[in-house]
Formats: C-alpha cells, structure tokens, sequence
C-alpha cells in the first residue's frame, strides 16, 4: 500500500523513473509513448506486488481443495490449484515483466508506423 499511496518526489526515488525513461527512448519510442509504457509496466510490477502481498488466491491451494472449487462452480481455479504450490514466484514475475515490456513496445512501435 505504501508504493501506491506515496508520490515519487525525492531525487533518489525518482532515479529508476529516469532510467527506465531512457530504455524507453533508446527502444525507439516517442515521449507519449513512453508515457503510455513506463505506466503499463509500472501498473503491472505494482498490481503484482500488491498481489502477492495480500495473497490474492488465498482461497485456492491448501485451503480450499480442488474438489471444493469444482464443487463451487469453478472448474479453472480447480485446475489451477494443483500448480500454485510450486510456483517460482521470482520467475513468474519475471516472466510476466518480459511480456508486458515486449507487448507494450511492440505494440507502440507498431502503431507509429501506421500510414
């Protein structure tokens, strides 16, 4: 919670901000473009920390078995659950990271070069 409810004032605070600008502008993309991507990344590493955090699917696992879930109608997170206790968390935010930074330049670059 204290990511989300703080603003970024300090120049310290602020540094990884400018960095990531950079890495943006040396991907080739424009300042609104950089906009739009420094905040999809920074909504994705936030929204999964806060995630994590709060433990989001704690009614899924060992709490709650998957014949409970199927029971409940939710056949997905019944089939899900065999997979969470084993997780890399490290490696899927990884994961997730690359694919939003790939997605999200991608798709910009591509939208500039539209006749």
């Amino acid at each position: 919670p204290l990511l989300v409810t703080r603003t970024f004032t300090s120049a310290l605070a602020l540094r990884p901000c400018e960095e990531a600008f950079s890495v943006l502008a040396e991907a080739g993309l424009d300042i609104e473009q950089s906009l739009i991507a420094f905040r999809t990344i920074v909504a994705y590493i936030l929204g999964f920390v806060m995630m994590e955090s709060a433990g989001f699917l704690g009614g899924v696992g060992e709490d709650r078995p998957p014949a409970e879930l199927l029971e409940l109608g939710l056949p997905r997170l019944a089939e899900v659950t065999s997979h969470l206790a084993s997780r890399d968390i490290d490696a899927d935010f990884d994961k997730g990271l690359r694919a939003i930074e790939q997605g999200t330049v991608a798709v910009l670059l591509r939208g500039r070069r539209r006749p």
